[in-house]
């Protein structure tokens, strides 16, 4: 059996002994007649990276407020917080996409 096939496998079986449906795969799009969602990748960074930054204030009512010492606006706070929603996507406990055009 090829490896990712094994991976994905035993990736689902985690799931199964559990009880539970295992988590939708990374690349899953959510493709409609005038929109396209699909998982952030850290091909994004650059470009999230600029949409915060630019529209931070507007964003503020709806942003966690950071740690004291924190910029969530640096590229390594967006890389960090990519990072962990990629690994909260594989728990299943969070499933956040993008809206792209």
């Amino acid at each position: 059996m090829p490896e990712p096939l094994r991976r994905e496998r035993a990736r689902r079986e985690r799931w199964y002994v559990l009880g539970v449906r295992p988590p939708p795969p990374v690349t899953t799009l959510l493709d409609g007649p005038r929109v396209l969602l699909r998982a952030v990748t850290t091909e994004d960074l650059a470009e999230v990276t600029t949409l915060l930054r630019r529209n931070k204030t507007h964003l503020a009512p709806w942003t966690p407020l950071p740690a004291t010492d924190e910029d969530p606006t640096t590229l390594l706070s967006v890389a960090r917080a990519i990072t962990r929603q990629r690994q909260q996507w594989a728990e299943g406990s969070h499933f956040p996409f993008l809206i792209v055009e």
